[in-house]
């Protein structure tokens, strides 16, 4: 619910979480910082953090390359929950100190069910190279140096985070740089 500038009572959603039709109004008006209502009453829906995480790792690829991976890991019944790539320099950089670029797919939730989709997406990997396994702790820690962008900490150089489509990333990343 939300108080637009009018004044009036506005309510959006339903009482099925599956009823979202349209246009989201709860996200409009949750980005728009208050300019469009005045949020009152917010339902969110929470799930429990995965019992299990593990995450496969695909070195030497480049980024096209990278791409072309991640496009086809995300588009496996797998359910890859993250996918990154790390070019060979940041790869490079601590804390993975990798002497090639890194491709990195997570996976996450029930252990017997991790494990299957693990190995399933692990042989549907095999062509683009060496797959290698993060179990849990390291798993988790990767991802947190990922989102944290550990790498480049002590670089006195601006940093832009940019997320894109796997398919487009590369693209992305040549765009930045101006090349």
């Amino acid at each position: 619910e939300g108080v637009p500038g009018r004044g009036a009572l506005v309510k959006a959603g339903g009482r099925v979480v599956k009823n979202v039709t349209g246009y989201d109004l709860c996200k409009l008006m949750a980005g728009s910082w208050g300019t469009l209502a005045v949020l009152t009453e917010v339902t969110i829906k929470v799930l429990p953090a995965a019992r299990t995480e593990l995450t496969l790792l695909v070195f030497g690829l480049d980024e096209a390359r990278a791409g072309e991976a991640m496009t086809l890991a995300l588009n496996t019944p797998a359910e890859v929950s993250g996918a990154a790539h790390l070019p060979r320099l940041t790869a490079g950089r601590a804390p993975l100190r990798s002497e090639m670029a890194v491709t990195a797919l997570r996976l996450d939730g029930f252990e017997a069910s991790v494990a299957a989709r693990a190995d399933h997406l692990a042989v549907a990997l095999k062509a683009f190279g060496r797959v290698e396994q993060l179990d849990g702790r390291h798993s988790r820690e990767f991802w947190a140096q990922v989102r944290e962008v550990e790498a480049f900490h002590k670089d006195p150089r601006p940093l832009c985070r940019v997320s894109a489509p796997p398919a487009v990333g590369s693209r992305a990343g040549e765009a930045a740089a101006g090349e």
